[in-house]
């Protein structure tokens, strides 16, 4: 590995060229640190460079603890870290930048109009691995690796390595058809730290289950694996996935006006781009898949894009997400519950997620809302007078006047300034990844339009908790329409093609009805069962109409509804059912019907 760091000359315009020529295979990360300050001193500016390949280390490239919200805290080597600048534009004219090791592509933070157009990101070594599976028993697989995934066996433990011998640890496994390159009929995820938790696998002397699975070394880059009770085909390909998000491809922090255009993220160990407490952002023809050419199916190993606690608008516009390993987006807020009530005018708070430590949720000049635990029900709200962070886990919150009454510890907390982006999908194709399509949970407005998604869960959910994930979500103004639900539910990431969750009603409909004002029309499913095309449990005004459905036989039936509408505890719903010749395949018997508690 050389390294490359030519100065730069003492005059400079606004814009930058990247003083590396590309292919050289060489370590540009030090030209790019001075670069990057050169840059800080103009206060902004633009960055072009050649195109062609460019690879960054680790070894002399940026370092920072980061807390990201929704992935794996810690101390991040980074190569384009971009801090309180404004008009910056990274322009790759179709460069590739190819990383190495443990290199978090970019961190942007505090920033204002940036862009970055027209480049791809991609590891020389992915952290996920993939191995076709040659033999299937009970409790065990035999998977060939080809010599993409170095790795070797060190006693009973599977270690995949990089070029330089780095461990690449890993600990959860997911099955992908390898023709349709997207996760498997109704595969199964198998997690090294489930098995570990149930009992049915027992953790190392160091409580780790990163190497919960016991491997064995079969000759000719063969490995036989034990997993309990595995079920898999021969012929597929075995996915051996980080139990971490340590590398995120993109992240985002505190920035205004950022458009990302003509990207694409080959590979991340992380969300591919994760914005948080951002205001207005623009993907536009922004792409998450595997490089042609690699073999690979995975592109990400975690969401295509995410958005917590954003403002402004979010729009995403012509942009492809394919074979990720979790959701193409999720837009939410973050709760954080009362730990300690020091007295009427302070609180203090407490993440209660692990993914969620060190946000900072509240600030000064901020308005707090509360919410009851249990229900969601809300509390009231305080304005902020101050914070300050106690420690990675909990902050100590001034309020300007008393808390209101009725509020003790275990209450949740939201920034209530921070809840209702408007958002914008459209002319977007999410396919064949892991889990679910979009999670939608702001209360702006809201439009998802000529989209195609063929998702192996629910192409369209909304959710949020206070129990789990703790992301605050509560939609006011949904409109889905003019778009393409091509066999979903394909897998077992979902309980409809659209679906709708109050996850804090109780048996008798109590608590809050989180998501209002949906209206889904002159979209065209097509379903290979009788798979629900519209699942809501404790939502307020509902349209389904002009929606058309179509049978197809992609698949083998796997789930038959009494009817493609099921409602629990809703009201102002509005359903209107397609002619028989639409019908969907059910019990002949049983007559089409909307099955609904409370609706109106």
């Amino acid at each position: 590995m050389k390294d490359l760091a030519p100065s730069i000359p003492e005059t400079r315009s606004k814009s930058i060229l990247f003083p590396v020529p590309p292919d050289t295979g060489a370590d540009v990360t030090p030209a790019l640190r001075e670069v990057l300050t050169e840059l800080a001193k103009q206060g902004g500016g633009r960055i072009e460079f050649l195109p062609g390949r460019y690879d960054f280390w680790p070894d002399r490239a940026f370092e920072k603890y980061l807390f990201v919200s929704n992935n794996d805290e810690g101390l991040k080597r980074i190569a384009f870290h971009l801090e309180g600048l404004s008009e910056v534009e990274i322009d790759g004219q179709g460069a590739e930048f190819i990383f190495h090791g443990f290199l978090m592509p970019f961190a942007v933070e505090n920033c204002r109009g940036v862009t970055l157009r027209n480049f791809s990101v991609d590891y020389a070594r992915p952290f996920s691995s993939e191995g076709e599976i040659l033999e299937v028993e009970p409790d065990a697989i035999t998977v060939r690796f080809s010599e993409h995934y170095p790795y070797r066996i060190e006693g009973d433990e599977l270690v995949f390595l990089d070029e330089d011998g780095i461990r690449y640890p890993w600990g959860r496994l997911l099955e992908f058809d390898p023709v349709k390159r997207e996760p498997a009929y109704m595969a199964l995820d198998y997690w090294g730290k489930s098995f570990v938790i149930s009992g049915m696998i027992p953790a190392d002397e160091k409580g780790s289950f990163l190497s919960a699975f016991r491997a064995s070394d079969c000759g000719d880059r063969c490995v036989r694996v034990e997993v309990p009770g595995i079920h898999a085909t021969v012929g597929n390909v075995m996915y051996f996935g980080p139990d971490h998000r340590r590398v995120p491809g993109v992240f985002l922090k505190d920035c205004s006006d950022v458009t990302i255009a003509d990207v694409t993220i080959h590979h991340s160990g992380g969300m591919a781009a994760i914005a948080q407490k951002c205001e207005s952002l623009a993907f536009t023809n922004y792409r998450v898949l595997a490089k042609a050419g690699t073999g690979r199916i995975v592109s990400a190993t975690a969401d295509a894009t995410h958005f917590v606690n954003c403002t402004g608008k979010i729009r995403l516009d012509r942009c492809r997400m394919e074979s990720q390993m979790d959701d193409a987006t999720n837009i939410h807020g973050n709760y954080a519950t009362i730990d300690r009530i020091a007295d009427p005018r302070c609180i203090e708070l407490r993440f209660m997620h692990s993914q969620h430590a060190g946000f900072p949720l509240l600030g000064a000049g901020d308005s707090a809302a509360f919410s009851d635990g249990r229900t969601l029900h809300p509390l009231g709200g305080a304005s902020i007078r101050a914070v300050n962070v106690i420690n990675r886990d909990l902050l100590a919150v001034h309020l300007a006047n008393d808390l209101p009454p009725g509020i003790a510890p275990g209450a949740l907390v939201h920034n209530a300034g921070q809840t209702a982006p408007e958002v914008e999908i459209t002319d977007c194709v999410f396919t064949g990844n892991r889990a679910r399509g979009i999670l939608l949970g702001s209360a702006g407005k809201t439009l998802v339009a000529g989209n195609i998604f063929h998702n192996p869960g629910a192409a369209i959910l909304l959710e949020g908790d206070g129990k789990t994930w703790f992301e605050q979500a509560a939609v006011r103004d949904l409109v889905i329409s003019g778009n393409r639900f091509e066999n979903c539910n394909f897998g077992v990431w979902g309980n409809a093609v659209i679906e709708i969750s109050s996850p804090h009603l109780d048996e008798n409909g109590l608590g809050e009805r989180c998501h209002r004002n949906i209206t889904i029309v002159g979209n065209a499913f097509v379903s290979f069962d009788g798979t629900p095309l519209f699942v809501a449990k404790g939502a307020e005004g509902l349209v389904f109409e002009r929606n058309t459905h179509e049978q197809s036989d992609a698949y083998p039936p796997c789930r038959m509804a009494a009817s493609p509408f099921l409602l629990e505890h809703c009201s102002q719903a509005s359903i209107t059912l397609d002619t028989d010749e639409n019908r969907m395949p059910r019990d002949e018997k049983r007559e089409d019907a909307v099955s609904s508690v409370d609706a109106l």
